[in-house]
């Protein structure tokens, strides 16, 4: 089942599933999902024909799994499954450069609000602890795809901790380079920021939930190749 977009400007909204109040969605990239006019609730809204209620966000350049409720009982029940322990965000990221090892995880304390890139981590009095695991799952002399797991939850995490560790996400204008998202819109036709919410886990009605969105297609422009086991 999809919801269909009446604009030819922003892709389909494609639902991965609905189980009874749950709705699961693919959020495409370059749709903001509830400020504004013409966001994602509302457009989903439209489409099924009743209110729908946000479980969590996506920024407007961050494409896939994203959650929405039918009812205030159910989206209550859902974000705070959403905060156990056993739920789990595991995001693609590509990112500029290489990090300094195939896997680890960053741990630099971050604001929880939107910060710049020439602060990613924000004012140190306003810091609190932030935990990003990552592996590197593709690459190219140029650029490397990660997948990120979320250990805590920061507004921007992903982001700010690439951008601190020295390889910001591909197309990230805020705490990127500018003249390189330049370069990688002229040479790919790349807009927006190379960050997808891939997977996710959660407990809903007493059974562990998967649910998962396909790779953007315009990510096969960068040509990243897997890495081998005798590389990582």
């Amino acid at each position: 089942m999809s919801a269909q977009d009446d604009h030819n400007e922003v892709p389909e909204i494609k639902v991965i599933a609905e189980i009874g109040e749950l709705i699961v969605v693919d959020k495409p990239t370059g749709l903001a999902v509830h400020n504004g006019s013409d966001h994602l609730v509302e457009r989903l809204s439209h489409s099924l024909g009743e209110r729908l209620n946000l479980i969590h966000r996506l920024d407007r350049e961050t494409s896939g799994v994203l959650l929405l409720a039918r009812g205030r009982e159910a989206t209550a029940q859902l974000q705070e499954s959403l905060q156990a322990p056993q739920s789990h965000k595991e995001y693609m990221a590509i990112v500029r450069g290489h990090p300094q090892t195939s896997s680890g995880e960053w741990s630099a304390p971050l604001t929880p609000k939107a910060e710049g890139r020439r602060q990613p981590a924000g004012h140190q009095r306003d810091r609190i602890s932030a935990r990003t695991r990552f592996d590197i799952v593709a690459h190219n002399p140029w650029l490397t795809q990660l997948r990120c797991e979320l250990v805590t939850g920061r507004q921007h995490q992903i982001r700010k901790h690439a951008a601190l560790a020295g390889c910001h996400l591909v197309g990230d204008r805020r705490y990127g380079d500018l003249k390189h998202a330049e370069m990688m819109k002229r040479r790919f036709d790349f807009v927006g920021c190379a960050l997808h919410a891939a997977r996710l886990i959660l407990w809903w009605q007493g059974e562990r939930r998967v649910f998962e969105a396909p790779l953007p297609p315009s990510w096969e422009r960068f040509g990243l190749e897997p890495i081998r086991e005798t590389e990582s």
